[in-house]
């Protein structure tokens, strides 16, 4: 109802008309009904140590053919998956804003990388970029850096998104992901790592900053760092 509420509201104020939800009858009945129906917002909880682990566990490096005398490669939905998983962890970013990276926004930098995100949930208009550091990791296994790269050099990526979809054919297509994207939920394998906690539904790789810096004081961070 919600919902429909502010399709009506947004509607009447396109068309410079009278705001009907405006109306104290329906904003008492509104209330009313928010006061015996009302819920808080269920929210999928962030994906955090050592589940994360897990699900990059989960994420095949090799692709093998079944086709007789294909040589075995490296599977790019599941390097892409581990980038994705870990730039999203670290750099505590949206799905909007994975989606809409490109390799122009990544630069390099002696600590790490350091990603320019032009637009977000807070910076709608764009009218000041912000600047999200990615750290090299003690372990490079779990690094973003070293996921990254590794990412973009399997998938022969030097321009355009960042994150793409990847072909049947073991090949990454030239559109970005889309901003809606699931992850951990691009295959049946990965999405199972996340589901096994029974806490997480796949749709959020968004660290919270709190939880991550007391995860990085307990695994012996530099807190002037952290």
């Amino acid at each position: 109802m919600s919902r429909r509420l502010s399709a009506i509201r947004f509607a009447a104020r396109l068309r410079n008309q009278v705001d009907p939800t405006a109306n104290a009858r329906v904003v008492a009945v509104w209330e009313g009904i928010r006061r015996t129906h009302g819920a808080p917002p269920e929210q999928a909880g962030p994906l955090m140590p050592p589940e994360l682990f897990d699900t990059l566990s989960a994420c095949p490096h090799t692709k093998v053919w079944k086709t007789r005398g294909r040589p075995s490669e490296p599977d790019l939905a599941g390097l892409r998956d581990v980038a994705l998983l870990l730039v999203g962890f670290v750099a505590a970013l949206r799905r909007s804003e994975l989606a809409a990276l490109a390799v122009a926004d990544v630069a390099e930098h002696q600590n790490g990388l350091v990603l320019s995100i032009p637009r977000s949930k807070t910076n709608q208009t764009g009218e000041q970029t912000e600047l999200v550091v990615l750290p090299r990791a003690g372990t490079p296994a779990r690094g973003p850096v070293t996921a990254l790269a590794a990412w973009l050099a399997a998938a022969g990526i030097t321009a355009g998104p960042v994150f793409r979809p990847v072909s049947t054919g073991n090949r990454a297509l030239a559109r970005p992901l889309p901003a809606r994207l699931r992850v951990g939920a691009s295959s049946q394998h990965r999405g199972a790592a996340v589901a096994a906690s029974g806490q997480f539904r796949g749709q959020t790789v968004q660290g919270d900053p709190r939880r991550v810096a007391d995860d990085a004081c307990r695994g012996g961070g530099d807190h002037r760092l952290i």
